[in-house]
């Protein structure tokens, strides 16, 4: 068939149209993959438990980091630990594991401390722990793993007569930790996100690179009016008189 203009005007609007439908798609898969990356498993903000809680309730999932915080108070936040602090988990099905949460940690104070605060010496500290938990626990029958978090701390504490004294405590604080779910449909969407996230990219730019210099600018141009009028029409609602 002879190339007329005719034809190639059709060519012209069929590569528009294939652009425009391929960044349709595009936007629409990355917000799809926007999506599956917020909806993860993991929590929002660590749980906070104070050093003299009766207990530690958890939920962490096998094959991914747990975190949690162990909150106290003390002259200028500061703390330390002669022997560290541990955590040991297990449950009926065999497992049984210890967690070194916070190693050797040195006193960095001596005779005196200058409190720079202008109201209260007194401030509070946070000790961040963070684990992983072996994959094979999916598997696992026994979705509860019990513990204890052990271990020492010694604190600078205010006294009335203006001086300090070092507080020693020793940690024995009950620990449960029950496991969540693997999401193997929010991995698979992710994947199939990002994949097609790649494929439309990919037939926006071959696109771009396989028309002539004329018909890019074109392309181009029309991508800015669209992407003008997402964001005109986002901003700029419809009004009625």
């Amino acid at each position: 068939m002879a190339y007329t203009p005719k034809n190639s005007g059709y060519l012209r609007e069929l590569l528009s149209l294939v652009f425009i439908v391929s960044l349709l798609v595009l936007f629409g898969f990355l917000i799809a993959l926007g999506y599956n990356f917020s909806s993860s498993g993991v929590m929002g903000s660590q749980p906070q438990f104070d050093i003299n809680a009766s207990s530690i309730a958890l939920i962490g999932t096998p094959g991914k980091a747990a975190a949690f915080n162990l909150t106290g108070s003390s002259i200028n936040s500061l703390w330390a630990s002669d022997t560290g602090l541990s955590l040991e988990l297990h449950n009926n099905s065999g497992f049984h594991e210890t967690y070194g949460i916070v190693g050797y940690t040195a006193e960095n104070w001596g005779d005196n401390i200058t409190c720079y605060s202008t109201s209260d010496c007194t401030q509070d500290f946070y000790i961040n722990a963070i684990f992983t938990l072996p994959s094979y626990l999916a598997e696992s029958a026994d979705r509860t793993l019990s513990g204890s978090l052990t271990g020492d701390l010694t604190t600078p504490q205010d006294t009335p007569n203006g001086q300090f004294e070092n507080s020693q405590m020793q940690l024995d604080i009950p620990v449960s930790l029950k496991l969540g779910i693997i999401h193997t449909g929010l991995h698979r969407a992710r994947e199939i996100s990002l994949f097609g996230t790649l494929i439309s990219l990919g037939t926006c730019v071959a696109l771009l690179v396989s028309v002539g210099k004329v018909q890019r600018r074109r392309l181009l141009r029309g991508l800015g009016v669209f992407v003008l009028w997402i964001f005109t029409r986002g901003q700029y609602p419809a009004r009625r008189r």
